[in-house]
């Protein structure tokens, strides 16, 4: 289906798609346009294997009006779980958990009607988000099953792992009163937010079996349906959808905010229940009829299409609204487009205290996509065009700082490379100095989003299941680090530099990237037809990155000494004496360089005081950046070498 043929597809304008269940009956909703007859399969179980597992009906639903199909069915179906079966002129037939489902049984195959008010923890109508001013947000990210999975974290063994292990307010370890556990230890940590890994249900753990798997959770199911894993009940619906409710408003009266990480880049799988539903419209597609690959798992999300942008909207609402969620950071940002993004934005502003509800992302990509009728990819460069309180991060930074992505031996500032301590200070002078207006909207937004270091074996998630991933530095939208879950590509392509320019690493030398060109804004009314040359918002532009800066094994490594010496001396490193070339061209990227490295097993103390009596030679002075590049100097902006912009 090509944008032309998805653009034909009737729209529906309600917002009452999915089961809804009242005291009179239950209405069932589904768009399904193409399809030409769908049935709602009633079950008592949500799978087969549970005890009083029975089939309880088949009701033929109705077309109307936008492409929905609808009954309704008498009393309030609370607990009832249901499929649909939708047939295809074609002659083919294809089971699918509704794409609204509010909550489902065990591993998502069938979705459960579920009664909002019979599903809220004790207080839940009281919960409030906390009130917290832009300057002091400082948000920690965590996954769920490493919070409290520790047998020494003070939580009893069935909450352990679990949405509830977050709702216990004093736990100690070993319950010895006095060192701080899970919840009792986040109250003193000095953050604002927890930044929760993926909470929706997800694909790849089985949650019918205590040892069913860990997964971080960047492979979505069902948008709208808590992770059953986190449950510790995931048989019956209603169960997860209570205790996750449970672990916000714990949250939130310890004065914490909660941050959810949302994944509307891509499906797990090209045969989704979305897809499934009306094949061919919900994923992008390249010419030849094969799915983009633009998240690194070959089934992006249309999102410019028009009921892909309503679903992520009322998706990102539902939760906001249900689970009183207090902020939103969006995988691969660069996936969704300007105008999906934005209208998040605007439909969270118009709810009761919406402004205060965070909303930032990834603006990159882990491969080519497809974006059609003129959309412009969320990316850094779409600044301009993004609403001021949409944030994003700075990967190109955050490896000047603390490193590579996927080269260990590459190191950032803050761990054996004081080199790039330089840079760090360009980064800064670039996204604070108002280039671009970019310290405009920042004053206008108020978006100072800081992330502190994660310690990973903290007495708050003691006991971490699965690889151990980075550490979050400090950033904000305008000077920032982003430090990506590394599930998967996570930045591959998205250095901002110019081809040849510093700072880009080993992994994208001698590799061809994708990297998108320019694209035109949506048409307005979202026209079918929209002028010539503007369908085709992706403009590839494969090349091969310039070299990395090539660094001595000591720099690298921090001089054998060392640990002690780059950690101690890193700022002194940079200011010692001495000057060296480094990047290409013209008069840019001169970096202040120590004359000698400290011998090994010589105090740094002594060092730094030897280097005191050398008085530095002169070097440029601090110049403004392209925002968002670490280290670009003016002959790079102005794309000396034949560089290729991005």
């Amino acid at each position: 289906m090509n944008w032309h043929q998805a653009c034909e597809l009737p729209y529906y304008h309600g917002s009452d798609l999915g089961a809804n269940p009242t005291a009179e009956g239950t209405t069932f909703k589904l768009w399904a346009p193409t399809a030409c007859g769908v049935v709602v399969c009633l079950y008592a179980t949500g799978t087969d294997a549970e005890p009083g597992a029975k089939e309880l009906g088949v009701h033929e639903m109705r077309r109307g009006d936008g492409g929905v199909w609808a009954i309704v069915l008498p009393g309030n179906l609370h607990g009832t779980y249901y499929i649909y079966r939708i047939y295809f002129p074609d002659g083919r037939v294809h089971e699918v958990v509704d794409p609204y489902a509010r909550s489902a049984g065990a591993n998502g195959t069938r979705g459960m009607v579920v009664d909002l008010t019979q599903a809220a923890p004790d207080g839940w109508e009281q919960d409030r988000r906390p009130d917290i001013p832009a300057h002091a947000r400082s948000v920690w990210e965590v996954h769920v099953a490493d919070f409290s999975a520790d047998g020494h974290s003070g939580v009893k063994p069935e909450w352990r792992g679990k949405f509830m292990g977050f709702t216990p307010d004093d736990t100690t370890l070993d319950n010895d009163g006095e060192h701080p556990t899970c919840l009792n230890y986040l109250k003193n940590l000095g953050i604002s937010h927890v930044q929760l890994q993926p909470i929706y249900d997800y694909a790849t753990v089985d949650e019918s079996r205590p040892d069913g798997g860990y997964n971080w959770g960047y492979d979505p199911q069902n948008y709208n349906v808590p992770e059953g894993s986190f449950a510790t009940d995931p048989f019956h619906g209603e169960v997860r959808v209570k205790e996750c409710r449970a672990m916000v408003a714990a949250l939130h009266r310890a004065g914490l905010g909660v941050v959810m990480d949302v994944v509307y880049n891509h499906t797990y799988h090209g045969e989704s229940n979305l897809e499934r539903t009306v094949p061919g419209y919900w994923n992008r597609r390249w010419p030849n009829g094969m799915m983009t690959n633009g998240s690194g798992c070959g089934c992006d999300l249309a999102s410019e299409r028009p009921m892909v942008r309503k679903y992520v909207v009322e998706s990102v609402l539902y939760w906001a609204t249900a689970y009183h969620i207090d902020g939103f950071r969006f995988d691969l940002m660069a996936l969704e487009d300007v105008d999906t993004m934005n209208a998040i934005r605007a439909a969270l502003d118009s709810l009761p205290g919406g402004e205060s509800i965070l909303l930032y992302g990834e603006p990159w990509m882990g491969g080519g996509t497809n974006l059609e009728g003129g959309a412009r990819p969320a990316d850094k460069r779409a600044l301009d065009a993004l609403h001021e309180r949409i944030g994003f991060f700075c990967d190109d930074t955050r490896d000047c700082i603390k490193g590579n992505v996927f080269d260990a031996a590459n190191a950032g500032y803050v761990n054996g490379a004081p080199q790039h301590g330089y840079d760090v200070l360009h980064s800064i002078s670039a996204w604070r100095s108002g280039a671009h207006g970019f310290l405009a909207q920042a004053r206008r937004a108020g978006r100072a989003v800081r992330l502190r270091p994660r310690q990973l074996h903290a007495l708050g998630q003691a006991g971490r299941r699965g690889p151990p991933r980075r550490l979050r530095l400090p950033r904000r939208r305008f000077a920032g680090t982003e430090p990506h879950d590394g599930g998967h590509l996570p930045d591959l392509p998205g250095s901002a530099l110019y081809a040849g320019g510093r700072g880009v690493g080993p992994h994208q030398a001698r590799r061809p990237q994708q990297l998108q060109g320019a694209a035109g804004h949506e048409p307005a009314g979202l026209d079918p037809r929209p002028p010539p040359g503007v369908c085709r918002a992706d403009g590839v532009l494969p090349r091969h990155a310039g070299h990395p800066p090539r660094l001595s094994a000591a720099e690298r490594r921090g001089r054998g000494a060392g640990a002690v010496y780059s950690g101690a001396a890193g700022l002194a490193h940079r200011l010692c004496a001495g000057e060296r070339r480094h990047g290409h061209g013209g008069s840019a990227g001169r970096l202040l360089q120590p004359r000698a490295h400290p011998p090994v097993g010589q105090p740094a103390s002594r060092y730094l005081a030897q280097s005191k009596r050398r008085r530095p030679r002169r070097c440029d002075p601090l110049r403004p950046l392209l925002p968002g590049c670490v280290g670009a100097g003016p002959d790079e902006r102005d794309g000396a070498g034949g560089g290729v912009k991005v």
